[in-house]
């Protein structure tokens, strides 16, 4: 059967890899963004000068041929953005994939094609990689389902980097059901070396961070303080009601470490158990007895030990929306919390600012990305488009720089965020400010819509958490996305708690 390809998501529409015959995902149809290997095929990585310079594969990615052994059928090598290094999903080279939802809006990227093969209906589910948002960005702007794991849950066997600190092998499907059922094949649902999976993984791909809280466990009010969160209910407006609000919630005067407050557990009770559930569902003795390990986490889906029992919003995050979307993002916010039956409180994570948090990791990933690619570039002279020849320039310009002040930021918001969600917390927030930007923009709005949208993702990128993106109908239909965090290698909680909440 030839591949619909009308949208454009494919550079290699013919390319075909049967699946096993049986497994979960038998009958399905899956394609991968144009940096896997798949043997025999040359990967672009977006630019015809790396696939020049860079021969066929000898062998699958894992990723691949952990969906190949599972049944599904690969179609298609998609699209992408040069090097991985953008979030718009337009290449100079090779063309812009349309946007199901609107010709004239850019699809996001760098995982275009993969977002738009789902969107279109092409394929059942993608494989993409997500560094700085290329999974959960484009996702979004063609309104679909997305995630990003949590750092090194997943192999990069095979896969082209860009900045290793940083990168995962992601994936889009446009059902919750679908996203789980591929969690499971590509994270290893039972898996008794899964910690020790997950740790090969990280050493593998240059994550550094080392002892932040890898465990997942719930946070205990010593990790809060040194964390240093500000808890208060998520209704705290400033009118008599949210002050006192505050006060159940534990906004208290005074700072802890880093000038933010942090709630203990006498106030937690007295906010009605908003912050952390007694009887959330989550049982110390059942996780003891009935565990299945998934890049590090203690799983028992039969016992229904993966629910969500506290449920943080991100004020930050949240005043980066634009004002006609808002409404519909908090239509989707009320959504999930009818869903789930928590009520959510807001938690200040960023006192630095958003901007802050988003520089330190464009500089860190930056520096890695010339690190990873610098010498191929001097070598080959690759021909980029403007934008990503500015990028790789201001790349460059990073080289031999003092990076530790950016570093020590990170390991401190890796530390506050992996305390404040522990196993069981979830952070919600914007997936990007708005519905996808139109095409053709100047290279200001380009960059405008990036740092943006980069605001908002890099949060799970600084401290290596999952995300999903939800889809959520927009003004003139045009989907806009939100997002949920979830704890440190608790990748099979998020991605079931949302396949059971989100109807």
């Amino acid at each position: 059967m030839v591949l619909d390809n009308r949208h454009g998501a494919f550079r290699v529409p013919e390319l075909e890899i049967p699946g096993s015959g049986h497994g979960v995902l038998h009958g399905l149809t899956f394609t991968v963004k144009d940096v896997f290997a798949v043997a025999g095929h040359r990967s672009s990585a977006g630019n015809p000068d790396w696939l020049r310079s860079h021969g066929p594969s000898d062998s699958h990615a894992a990723a691949v041929r952990k969906l190949l052994e599972a049944g599904a059928t690969l179609r298609g090598a998609a699209h992408t953005d040069e090097l991985m290094y953008s979030l718009g999903g337009e290449n100079y080279h090779y063309g812009t994939p349309v946007n199901p939802y609107g010709e004239n809006r850019i699809p996001g990227g760098s995982s275009s094609g993969s977002a738009v093969a789902v969107a279109s209906g092409s394929v059942d589910f993608a494989l993409g990689t997500d560094t700085g948002g290329s999974i959960r960005v484009p996702s979004a702007y063609c309104g679909v389902f997305g995630y990003r794991p949590t750092h090194g849950a997943v192999s990069l066997e095979g896969v082209i980097p860009l900045a290793p600190a940083f990168d995962t092998v992601g994936w889009i499907a446009g059902s919750t059901e679908l996203l789980l059922k591929t969690g499971r094949v590509l994270l290893g649902a039972v898996d008794s070396g899964g910690d020790a999976r997950c740790e090969e993984n990280r050493k593998k791909s240059g994550d550094l961070l080392g002892s932040a809280d890898r465990s997942g466990d719930a946070c205990s009010e010593g990790d809060r303080k040194k964390a240093g969160v500000l808890l208060r209910s998520a209704n705290s407006d400033g009118d008599a009601q949210g002050e006192e609000s505050r006060k159940k919630a534990g906004d208290l005067s005074g700072s802890v470490d880093s000038g933010v407050v942090a709630c203990d557990g006498e106030n937690r009770k007295k906010s009605g158990d908003l912050l952390g559930s007694a009887d959330s569902g989550v049982g110390a003795q059942s996780m003891e007895n009935s565990m299945e390990q998934s890049g590090g986490e203690a799983v028992d889906e039969s016992a229904g030990d993966l629910r969500m029992s506290r449920m943080f919003i991100l004020p930050e995050g949240w005043a980066l929306v634009e004002q006609d979307c808002a409404d519909y993002l908090r239509r989707g916010l009320d959504k999930l919390q009818a869903g789930a039956s928590l009520q959510a409180a807001e938690a200040v994570v960023a006192p630095e600012g958003l901007k802050t948090w988003m520089d330190a990791f464009r500089e860190l990933q930056g520096a890695e990305i010339w690190a990873t690619h610098g010498e191929w570039i001097g070598r080959e002279q690759p021909v980029f488009g403007p934008d990503i020849a500015a990028r790789f320039a201001w790349a460059a310009g990073l080289a031999g720089a003092d990076h530790s002040p950016a570093a020590m930021l990170r390991s401190r918001i890796t530390q506050r965020l992996r305390a404040l969600l522990g196993k069981d917390g979830c952070l919600v927030l914007p997936t990007v400010p708005g519905p996808a930007p139109l095409r053709g923009a100047g290279p200001g709005q380009l960059e405008r819509s990036r740092s943006s949208a980069m605001m908002l993702s890099c949060l799970a990128g600084l401290a290596g958490l999952p995300q999903v993106t939800l889809p959520v109908p927009g003004p003139g239909g045009l989907p806009l996305g939100l997002s949920v965090i979830g704890g440190h290698g608790q990748d099979l909680r998020l991605l079931s708690w949302i396949q059971e909440v989100w109807k």
